[in-house]
């Protein structure tokens, strides 16, 4: 049957065959993308029967649909004409050109095209199999929406969703509530609640509505857990086989897991990427980077790369206390069995290894190394080998003793606060986040503080908190090294060092044992600590014990080398050396040396050797049964040896001199003996010195001698002197010093055999005082005692003996009679004063003289100084000083024999000076600038007559009335007069640029002289002229002229002119500088340790000219000399000097002499002679350098 509609024809049929077109579910293949409307496509309704009314509803069994493309069949349905709507019911099928779908009921409206599917709906299509409680499509719009438990799946995946909505026009579709993604391959599952699909780019992006997030599952294998994704986003490219989640992301499989802001995954190469401070962890451990890169096998991760300031962490629970840290550029981690096989970490990489607490128990100890490179392999979950490439470098430190580390260590429990990570994500969101770790210990917190500042070394005051002794640490450094953990050794290769309390082992290869504290060093070892270097081919050292044992070593002590087959360290200080043998000399095929077979040596102490042979070369010369090598540098306790001498004198006999000991008592204090033995006489001479030193506090030295001498009639001669000197600082500004010096007789100094030099033995005055000074800021108090001794009669006017006890000086300190104006406080009249100064001082001495022929004086006397004086600038060019002074004093007598005099007397003066500069730019030549400096200066003193001060004597001169008792005196005699001075300077400014430089004082002239207005036919003093010209380093000249004006005649001229040439040479080999003829300078009282003083040469060649020429008022008195001195050095090993000194006036060498040197590597040898009038010496010596008692010496004088 056919029915018409009132608008279409209706075409009615019993059976119905077809159904019109019905829209698709989302996720299926795309519609025409413009479809006809739905009132212009055809529309056809067939069915087997009809039952209704004509214009109303109808009912039609097996009714079939036609609308166009689309058709739909169903065991029964309602067409309402009216509404333009078809209900079908029981077994709907509806289909099209590319797609079949199926329910239990339909509705579809003809106007609107608008498909409403319900109960069990299934359906086919090119997108594969779909199905759903209901069905709603638009197909005019292209949009569907699928409801109530949607799924869809094709050959590759399945999803389901509460609701589905599909956008045919864009080839998009949403899913809502509970969405679920399943990869069918290898039922990776992804879930949320919002999803988003593009069919065309076949992405899917998947969301949660708060607090839910979506996340993804991938099944692993039968006995491995899910991995596992969550993030507030994630997306998937289907065609690409990748996805990426953003948001807090978290990962997790097993008992790893990883967190970021961002990650990538990559199905086919089974690669996730984590971005935005990513970290990842399992229960033993984490990393963290910029960038996290996982690699996934069939059976869990294969490989982890940390890209940029990467991280590590791993703390193993079944070793509780071990921790491992590592920092680098980049870290690659490898596992294998879900747990870390091995640890690389590149560009400036750094670990940290803290051991388990078993093993700390065993003396494993903390171990920090830094490298280019540091690669950590792991075995049975734990680090069994470290290596390190590249500059590396670390510290190893032991465990404290035991009872320190019961007390001090914190970590006996580090790691049972950690808490491993949740085995399972699900449902993250109803649980919280993951946990790294619960509480965790505060010295493993520290550490991961210093492993986010990216430095692993622990400051002091962490590492004072743990089980480890700062104090007791093995350094180490090497261009390869090797940890072996689990037999806790470190192998070191390529420029490896090792150091360890004040020890340094330099070797190509070193093994350290930790657990044995053994080293092993081969290749050029050199063991050095702060008192030996040690050099061998091969050395084994305990670091329990400090004890060593190195084979062909070799050491220096002191500018001594120490070889040895065997050399056995068996305390710090102390080495046996097996077939020894010393020198000083550096070449390989040594020139001389002390060999024995046995050597005990004391480092910065002493060597002991038995016996010893001396060879030179190779040849045996001598043989000693001992010999004791000193090797302390600087002050030691030791005999003399250098300085003994034995002889034969004419008068004396045989002798020994310099026998002697020296004691250094502490670094404050020494002690010196010596003594000479004459066999004619005999005669014994003891001496002996002690010095004491603390800085800032105390110091001085006491000096005496000894002499006893036998006559041949039984009579003997005591003779001795003493000398000291003493400084102290009693407390703040309060000092004493002390002088004493007193002999038995006057000839004793003088007497050859005390062994004194030229100038103690021209000495004739012995000079003592004691003074103490005390210091304030407003003045200072000094109290003396001198005493002086001539033991000439002539030298002193007949004194003998001058005690000046007590001597006081008291000196306020000098003040301002006003102050000067500041610009807030206006000081008035007192601005005139602020320069004017007022000084006093009070002073008092009590003199005794004791004279050979003559009975003692002794006089008092006191004085008491006033004075005034200022400073002024007038303009810019005069400086004015004015001052006024005033004494008082007081003498006990006068030389008139008057008891308790005083007397007064005052003074007034003015200077004035001023500087005048003259500057010229001539530009002559390399001559850039001339400064001419003036500087002139007058002053002039007044002092009126005071009569009472003075008294004529038998001849009518006027005398003082007062003597000077102790520097106190004053004179009544007028004064008046002025005295000039002119200091002129020349300046050059020589070249331009940077070669420019100035040349002060070129030439400097000082002339002076003064006028008298008290003398009326001779006021003016002698004119006094100096000329000092120095135009270059090379050449000097002084020029020193004085003239009488009263006589009108020259009284003193003198000129000196000085030549310095040098040039440079075949060599610089320094030698020993020698004072007195054929002596090194104070080889006779040198210290132990102390070696004859060392001179450079300056250069090849040296000449030194002096010239000098004097004359006084006559021709008589006219002196003409010229001193040479020169020096060659002809070869690198020979040096030549020659000096003289030659008597112009009278044509007439007075002495000369040369010495020809050779330097014979670690020998030396010199010749010397000297010829003076009549007299011609000479002497030769060869010797060690270095061992300047191993000589051989001539020496001979003629007359």
């Amino acid at each position: 049957m056919k029915i018409l509609s009132p608008h279409r024809n209706l075409t009615c049929c019993a059976s119905l065959r077809r159904v019109l077109l019905l829209l698709s579910l989302v996720f299926l293949a795309p519609l025409p993308a413009n479809p006809q409307t739905s009132e212009s496509e055809p529309w056809y309704i067939t069915g087997e029967r009809l039952e209704g009314i004509f214009g109303g509803r109808s009912r039609m069994d097996h009714i079939e649909i036609q609308h166009g493309v689309f058709r739909a069949t169903a065991l029964e349905g309602i067409w309402d004409p009216g509404r333009e709507e078809v209900f079908l019911q029981g077994e709907v099928h509806i289909a099209d050109t590319s797609r079949v779908m199926t329910s239990d009921s339909a509705m579809y409206n003809r106007r609107t095209g608008v498909l409403t599917m319900i109960g069990n709906v299934k359906g086919k299509g090119p997108e594969g199999r779909m199905g759903g409680a209901s069905l709603l499509y638009r197909r005019q719009e292209g949009w569907g929406r699928l409801t109530a438990g949607a799924w869809l799946e094709d050959e590759n995946q399945r999803v389901e969703a509460d609701t589905v909505v599909y956008e045919d026009a864009v080839k998009r579709s949403q899913a809502f509530g509970h969405v679920k993604v399943i990869d069918l391959a290898d039922s990776t599952r992804a879930m949320g609640d919002v999803g988003l699909f593009d069919r065309t780019r076949n992405n899917l992006l998947l969301l949660a509505r708060a607090p839910q997030r979506p996340y993804l599952v991938r099944a692993a294998g039968e006995e491995e857990p899910p991995f596992i994704v969550e993030a507030d986003t994630l997306q998937m490219d289907q065609a690409q086989g990748r996805a990426e989640a953003i948001g807090d992301v978290v990962v997790q499989q097993g008992r790893m897991g990883a967190r970021g802001g961002k990650a990538r995954f990559f199905k086919d190469q089974n690669r996730m990427e984590l971005f935005g401070a990513p970290k990842a962890w399992d229960p033993d451990g984490s990393v963290a980077g910029d960038t996290l890169r996982l690699v996934l096998g069939s059976e869990g991760p294969e490989r982890l790369l940390v890209l940029g300031h990467a991280r590590a962490e791993y703390l193993p629970k079944d070793r509780p206390g071990e921790e491992t840290f590592a920092l680098g550029d980049t870290l690659v981690t490898h596992f294998q069995d879900d747990r870390i096989r091995r640890m690389d970490v590149r560009s400036g990489a750094q670990s940290l290894y803290i051991p388990a607490l078993k093993e700390r128990g065993q003396d494993v100890g903390r171990n920090w190394s830094q490298a280019a490179e540091i690669v950590v392999l792991f075995q049975d979950g734990k680090a069994h080998r470290v290596e390190m490439r590249g500059d590396a470098k670390g510290i190893y430190t032991f465990p404290r003793k035991k009872g320190a580390r019961d007390s001090l260590s914190a970590e006996g429990a580090v790691d049972s606060t950690a808490a491993a990570p949740p085995d399972s994500l699900r449902p993250l969101s109803r649980r919280g986040r993951p946990r790294v770790a619960d509480d965790p210990h505060p010295l493993i917190e520290a550490r991961r503080s210093l492993l986010a500042s990216g430095d692993l070394r622990e400051p002091d005051s962490l590492a004072a908190l743990g089980a480890f002794d700062p104090k007791d640490q093995v350094v180490y450094e090497g261009q390869h090294i090797v940890f072996l953990v689990s037999e806790d050794m470190v192998i070191m290769e390529n420029e490896s060092i090792v150091q360890y309390q004040g020890m340094t082992l330099e070797a190509d290869s070193v093994q350290f044992n930790s657990l044995r504290e053994t080293i092993v060093a081969t290749g050029k070892p050199k063991l050095k600590d702060n008192n030996s270097v040690v050099d061998g081919d091969r050395m084994s050292y305990r670091l329990d014990t400090r004890k060593g044992l190195i084979h062909g070593g070799v050491t220096e002590f002191e500018n001594g080398i120490y070889r040895g087959d065997e050399i056995k360290r068996v305390e710090d200080n102390t080495l046996y050396v097996k077939d020894a043998a010393y020198t000083t000399c550096d070449s390989d095929t040594p020139h001389f040396s002390f060999w024995s077979s046995s050597a005990k040596i004391r480092t910065k102490d002493k060597a002991l050797a038995r016996p010893v042979i001396l060879k030179i070369g190779r040849i045996p010369i001598m043989a000693l049964p001992y010999w004791i090598f000193p090797l302390r540098s600087g002050r030691r306790s030791g005999i003399l040896m250098p300085d003994v001498e034995f002889g034969f004198d004419r008068d004396r006999g045989r002798f020994v001199r310099n026998i002697g000991y020296y004691w250094a008592v502490n670094d404050y204090m020494d002690l010196l003996t010596w003594g000479d033995y004459y066999e004619r006489g005999p005669r014994y001479i003891f001496n002996s010195r002690y010095r004491y030193k603390m800085r800032y506090l105390l110091s001085g030295s006491f000096f005496g001698s000894f002499s006893k001498e036998q006559y041949s009639d039984k009579s003997e001669t005591i003779r001795w002197d003493f000398q000291a000197d003493h400084s102290q600082t009693l407390r703040d500004n309060l000092t004493l010093k002390f002088r004493a010096d007193f002999v038995s007789d006057a000839q004793y100094r003088g007497d050859r055999d005390f062994g004194a030099g030229t100038d103690e033995r021209l000495n004739r005055t012995l000079k003592s005082n004691l003074d103490l000074r005390q210091r304030w800021n407003w003045g200072s108090l000094a109290l003396t005692m001198d005493r002086t001794e001539y033991l000439d009669e002539t030298s002193s006017a007949g004194v003998k003996v001058k005690w000046t006890a007590p001597s006081i000086d008291f000196s306020p300190t000098s003040f301002t009679l006003g102050r000067a104006s500041t610009p807030t406080d206006d000081a008035g009249w007192r601005n005139l004063l602020a320069s004017t100064y007022l000084r006093t001082g009070f002073s008092f001495r009590s003199v005794s003289t004791d004279y050979f022929h003559m009975p003692t004086e002794s006089h008092s006397a006191s004085r008491a100084t006033f004075g005034l004086s200022d400073a002024r600038r007038l303009g810019n060019i005069l400086n004015i000083s004015p001052s006024i002074n005033a004494t008082t004093a007081w003498f006990d007598e006068d030389l008139l024999g008057q008891k308790n005099q005083v007397g007064a007397v005052w003074s007034g003066g003015l200077s004035t000076s001023s500087t005048i500069y003259g500057t010229f730019f001539p530009r002559i030549g390399p001559l850039a600038g001339i400064r001419h400096v003036i500087e002139p200066t007058a002053s002039y003193r007044y002092q009126p007559d005071f009569p009472d001060l003075q008294y004529p004597d038998s001849n009518g001169v006027q005398r003082n009335r007062f003597p000077s008792v102790g520097g106190i005196s004053i004179g009544g005699s007028k004064v008046s007069q002025v005295s000039f001075g002119l200091t002129q300077k020349l300046n050059l400014k020589w070249g331009s640029g940077e070669s420019e430089r100035k040349i002060d004082n070129l030439i400097l002239w000082t002339t002076s002289t003064g006028y008298n207005f008290l003398e009326d036919e001779t006021p003016w003093s002698s004119l006094e002229n100096t000329i000092r010209l120095i135009p270059s380093r090379i050449f000097e000249s002084r020029w020193s002229h004085s003239y009488d004006m009263k006589r009108d005649k020259r009284t003193r001229l003198s000129v000196q002119n000085y030549l310095r040439l040098s040039g440079a040479g075949l060599g610089d080999e320094a030698s020993p500088e020698y004072g007195d003829f054929g002596d090194p300078e104070d080889m006779g009282r040198s210290d132990p340790g102390e070696n004859p003083s060392t001179g450079s040469r300056g250069g090849g060649w040296s000449l030194n000219l002096t010239h000098t020429l004097s004359q006084g008022e006559t021709r008589s008195s006219r002196r003409s000399d010229l001193n040479l001195s020169s020096s060659l050095n002809v070869t690198p090993n020979w040096r030549l000097s020659y000096s003289v000194y030659y008597d112009v006036e009278n044509e007439e060498v007075k002495s000369q002499g040369f010495t020809l040197y050779r330097d014979l590597h670690c020998w030396e040898a010199r010749l010397e002679k000297r010829i003076s009038g009549r007299t011609s010496q000479y002497y030769f010596r060869v010797n060690i350098k270095q061992l300047p008692d191993v000589k051989y010496e001539r020496r001979q004088s003629s007359y």
